[in-house]
């Protein structure tokens, strides 16, 4: 299993658990997560969710390896389309459900990795932590929702130069801007998170459900997602994403072909 649940009373923890990967998700994970997040959500003994990543990295989005292949067959569009879509249900899981979601970020978040963690009723990171977009890195448009959730949360001109100069924000600057709900030391983090999803467990489930509402964006955060799921898919198939991809898995930088 590449997700894993563990329950501590009424605290459900799910943990994208691919370390190997940098926790980054192919379709079969991206499915465990959505569903898994799903029937926390559904079930009368969560009434709060932790939503981490195993060992130091909290995601890194989609799993690269994965499309290669698809690049050379052509199908690029095809599969990323299929991993976007399906991520989408797992960011409107959190959105949409009634339950309160805390997300531990002790390591990267990047990529999907960040929409997942920027979707998260509150963000706890450690001094590790960091926020990157790279989309543009590997050739791609954004997916995720980091188009709709980064103007929002740190103002139009910090989103627009994160996103087009793919830059990393660290957990300092993070809390700084407010990105992030607080920073606590990587010793204390886990059972800090877990105090924090125990003490909205403990509140008046009711209130909070409707808070969440009121807060949230509904279907007009998932028309943008699904927005973003066409773009990126188009953007897949293009010479640049081919480029980006050979050059992440060769672990050098990308030549695109800049407007040529």
């Amino acid at each position: 299993m590449s997700v894993l649940r563990e329950d501590e009373g009424p605290v459900t923890i799910v943990r994208i658990d691919r370390p190997d990967a940098m926790n980054s998700f192919d379709q079969a994970t991206v499915e465990d997560l959505a569903d898994t997040l799903s029937t926390a959500m559904r079930e009368p003994g969560t009434e709060a969710i932790v939503l981490a990543g195993g060992g130091d990295v909290f995601c890194t989005g989609a799993d690269l390896t994965t499309f290669a292949a698809a690049v050379q067959t052509g199908q690029a569009s095809d599969v990323v389309r299929e991993v976007s879509s399906t991520m989408n249900e797992a960011i409107m899981a959190i959105v949409d459900g009634d339950k309160p979601v805390v997300g531990r970020i002790d390591g990267p978040a990047a990529g999907g990795g960040l929409g997942l963690a920027l979707a998260c009723d509150l963000r706890i990171a450690s001094p590790q932590a960091s926020f990157t977009p790279a989309f543009l890195g590997v050739g791609i448009s954004p997916d995720g929702g980091a188009t709709w959730w980064l103007p929002r949360m740190i103002g139009e001109a910090r989103a627009r130069r994160l996103i087009l100069q793919n830059e990393t924000v660290t957990a300092e600057d993070a809390d700084e801007w407010g990105l992030v709900s607080e920073v606590v030391d990587e010793d204390e983090i886990a059972e800090h998170t877990l105090d924090v999803a125990r003490e909205l467990a403990e509140g008046p489930s009711q209130a909070i459900a409707d808070a969440k509402r009121h807060l949230g964006a509904g279907d007009e955060l998932r028309a943008h997602l699904e927005a973003e799921t066409e773009t990126t898919a188009a953007s897949a198939d293009t010479e640049d994403f081919a480029e980006g991809v050979e050059a992440f898995l060769a672990g050098r930088e990308p030549a695109f072909d800049g407007g040529d």
